[in-house]
């Protein structure tokens, strides 16, 4: 069953003016442990960021709880499959959950749509 849907969109240059001020405590705080070493790695480290931070917002807006009852960014798993699709894996306390997500971007945006489902079998 569905729980609920999200979406964001993320300007990449703003993305590119926050980590010119904060360029080791914004990634901390989206970031995944395992997205890091991805990250590190980007000829354009803003546009992923842009990209990672917009699915991770499309995924606490479908969920209805936001950034709040420990569901921080940094806390969510976003990457992709073998074949290349999004995917994201939620944390413990949320993962009785299912979320299914897709992300588009071009030069200055990024933009993300999640679906939540109540079930671990629905996405």
């Amino acid at each position: 069953m569905i729980r609920g849907v999200g979406i964001d969109i993320v300007e990449v240059e703003r993305v590119r003016r926050v980590l010119r001020r904060h360029p080791s405590r914004f990634p901390a705080k989206v970031l995944h442990p395992r997205e890091r070493a991805l990250y590190d790695r980007q000829r354009d480290p803003a546009a992923f960021l842009a990209r990672q931070f917009a699915l991770k917002e499309a995924v606490a807006k479908a969920l209805g709880s936001g950034f709040a009852q420990g569901l921080h960014p940094s806390r969510i798993l976003v990457g992709r499959d073998g074949a290349g699709r999004p995917f994201a894996v939620l944390p413990p306390g949320f993962d009785r959950h299912s979320v299914a997500v897709s992300v588009s971007a071009e030069r200055r945006y990024a933009v993300a749509h999640a679906t939540a489902f109540d079930d671990a079998g629905g996405g």
